[in-house]
C-alpha cells in the first residue's frame, strides 16, 4: 500500500452492487499525478473525493472475485485533533508532512536513476540516490516556503515529470536539474490558473 497526495481530475460512476452493508457504488478515479483506480462508497452522489481538491489517499493492488486485477484508491481519514489549532494537513503533524515529502522525493530519485540508465552504478550505500532525494526535498521545501498547497503541487509535478515526462525524448530530461526545471515551470503554470 502506498500513500500519496494529489487532486482528482476525473471521477466516473461505474456501477452499483449489493454489499454486506447495503448498496455499494463503484467509481473510477484519476488523480493529477497520473494515479488511477477505483473507489467505493455507499453514496451515488459521493462526497469522498472532489475534482480539483488535493487529498491524501492510498493505492493498493487488489484482485476481484473473478481474478481481475485493479488498483483500489481510498481517502486517508484524518483526525482534526491531536496536533493543535491550524496544523497543516487536516490534522497531520509537520513531522508527518515532512515524512510524506521525503518518501515522494526518495521514490522519485530511485525512478530517475533507473530511467536514466545509471542504476548499475549505484553503490550499496545508496549515497547517490539519497543525494538526489535530498536535492528534491530541499528544492520543494525552499520553493513552497511553508505553503501546503504549493508543496502538494510540487510533489505531484515531481512525480509526473519523473514517471512520465522523462520518456519524452525531445525534452532530454536526464538530470535532477532538468527534472526540477520542468517541475518549476509546471508549478508556475498551476499557480497562474489558481489566481
Amino acid at each position: 500500500m502506498a500513500q500519496n497526495n494529489a487532486a482528482p481530475t476525473s471521477i466516473v460512476w461505474n456501477k452499483q452492487y449489493n454489499g454486506r452493508n447495503g448498496v455499494i457504488h463503484e467509481f473510477s478515479i484519476t488523480m493529477a499525478n497520473g494515479d488511477n483506480g477505483i473507489f467505493t462508497t455507499t453514496k451515488k452522489e459521493q462526497t469522498k473525493f472532489t475534482i480539483g481538491q488535493a487529498v491524501d489517499y492510498t493505492t493498493e493492488d487488489k484482485e476481484d472475485n473473478r481474478g481481475n486485477q485493479f488498483v483500489k484508491i481510498d481517502k486517508v481519514s484524518t483526525s482534526t485533533t491531536g496536533y493543535g489549532k491550524g496544523s497543516a494537513g487536516g490534522g497531520k503533524s509537520p513531522e508527518v508532512e515532512r515524512g510524506i515529502l521525503a518518501s515522494v522525493c526518495l521514490d522519485c530519485a530511485v525512478i530517475l536513476v533507473d530511467k536514466s540508465g545509471i542504476g548499475n552504478n549505484v553503490e550499496p550505500d545508496l549515497k547517490g540516490v539519497y543525494a538526489i532525494a535530498e536535492k528534491f526535498f530541499k528544492h520543494i521545501t525552499d520553493a513552497s516556503a511553508g505553503d501546503r498547497q504549493k508543496n502538494i503541487n510540487y510533489q505531484s509535478r515531481l512525480k509526473l515529470v519523473v514517471n512520465h515526462m522523462t520518456t519524452f525524448k525531445k525534452l532530454e530530461i536526464n538530470s535532477s536539474d532538468k527534472v526540477l526545471g520542468y517541475v518549476d515551470a509546471q508549478v508556475e503554470w498551476l499557480a497562474k490558473k489558481m489566481k
